[in-house]
């Protein structure tokens, strides 16, 4: 890469009013303690009742249809068998509250009192939380700093037998310092700068891939796909099935997302906006299970998801991004290098060869949902047909 193109990229994107700090480079942050991530078995919960079986949920109890959660294993009250009927209750060990927050991931039904994950101090319920009514896990968090100091225990409840949602998922249980204000940032100066497609493809004629070396760096040859007017999201996902040997077309993926089977010999005139959602539950009936997941737009939140963006990509497996180019733009993770501090995405957006190097510090001013929330970090993680 030339050092003319990177010069002029932080140039224009870390000159104020957009400038923004470096995230942490060591993953989990340094202000974050994990407490609970069911990834080995239910250590110190004591479980009762038959909603929650021999060990936590995986992904293959409910092939493609819960989202969000981290890792491989999550708290899902809903059972495989009796479904919403399953009752029961998880209760952590007592912890002494050190840290002002204390974050989760949560989804499944919203019924307050009969479903829901509460933080009890002396026997009281101080804090709760419900899913909202969807099988996707969310980031939340809880403001204890008035509890600092005291003992408490965690307990997951499942009393209700409703069959719209009636189940809570859990996952990632956090101990963290409280998150930074949002950043106030002129986005049509950020996009007049990022967006100069002819930057993009400097960047790429000079880019050298890193090699792949675990924690360090990582490239995946992606092939190129030029999108067509508004198509960036199954344009994205049609590089990175590509790369997985699956040699869908844009169009294909988009009328997927829609429910339906692509037939070549209809008119194609469906140019809307492709929404995640829509795109992993089309993809599901091909055997592909995604993951979408928001990272709260925060130092902690960016630092934990470049972190996971870099575990996905040392397992050959890259990461959509959604961002606020040309008024809301996903693109192709494909590479990344710790040494220069950059990812590298392939742009659907840009000809041939379509790689773009966006620097750690820019990331997180464009990495953003644009449309709907800005104050999250959406991204989807891809991997291999099972």
């Amino acid at each position: 890469m030339s050092t003319r193109c990177i010069f002029l990229l932080t140039i224009l994107l870390l000159t104020p009013p957009f400038a923004v700090p470096a995230p942490a480079q060591d993953m989990p942050s340094p202000k974050t303690s994990p407490f609970a991530d069911f990834e080995s078995g239910w250590g110190d919960w004591t479980t009762t009742g038959d909603a929650f079986g021999s060990a936590p949920a995986t992904d293959a109890l409910f092939p493609g249809k819960i989202r969000g959660f981290d890792g491989r294993g999550f708290l899902s009250t809903l059972h495989p068998r009796k479904g919403n009927l399953a009752t029961g209750k998880a209760v952590s060990r007592e912890f002494l509250v050190e840290k002002p927050s204390i974050a989760f991931r949560i989804g499944g039904g919203n019924f307050p009192g009969q479903a829901c994950l509460n933080l009890v101090v002396d026997g009281k319920v101080e804090r709760s939380a419900t899913g909202s009514g969807t099988p996707t896990l969310s980031e939340t968090s809880w403001d204890v700093s008035s509890l600092v100091g005291k003992k408490a225990h965690l307990e997951i409840l499942d009393n209700t037998v409703s069959a719209n949602r009636g189940y809570l998922l859990v996952d990632d249980i956090r101990f963290t310092d409280p998150p930074e204000p949002a950043r106030e940032v002129d986005w049509r100066a950020v996009n007049a700068a990022v967006a100069d497609n002819s930057l993009g493809i400097d960047l790429a004629k000079d880019l050298v891939p890193p090699g792949n070396i675990p924690g360090e760096s990582a490239y995946l040859p992606l092939p190129h796909v030029r999108q067509e007017r508004d198509l960036c999201v199954p344009t994205s996902a049609a590089m990175v099935l590509q790369y997985y040997g699956e040699p869908m077309t844009p169009r294909e993926i988009k009328v997927l997302s829609r429910g339906r089977d692509y037939d070549r010999n209809q008119k194609f005139d469906d140019f809307s906006t492709t929404w995640y959602a829509d795109l992993l539950k089309g993809l599901s009936r091909r055997g592909y299970v995604w993951q979408d997941v928001a990272y709260p737009n925060t130092k902690e939140g960016y630092a934990r998801s470049l972190g996971e963006i870099f575990r996905s990509l040392d397992r050959k497996r890259p990461v959509l991004i959604d961002t606020t180019l040309y008024g809301g733009h996903t693109m192709a993770v494909c590479g990344y290098s710790k040494a220069k501090r950059l990812l590298i995405v392939m742009d659907p957006n840009i000809p041939a060869p379509g790689m773009r190097a966006l620097a750690f510090d820019v990331l997180p001013v464009i990495w953003k949902d644009g449309w709907t929330n800005p104050r999250i970090h959406p991204a989807v993680f891809t991997q291999p047909r099972r």
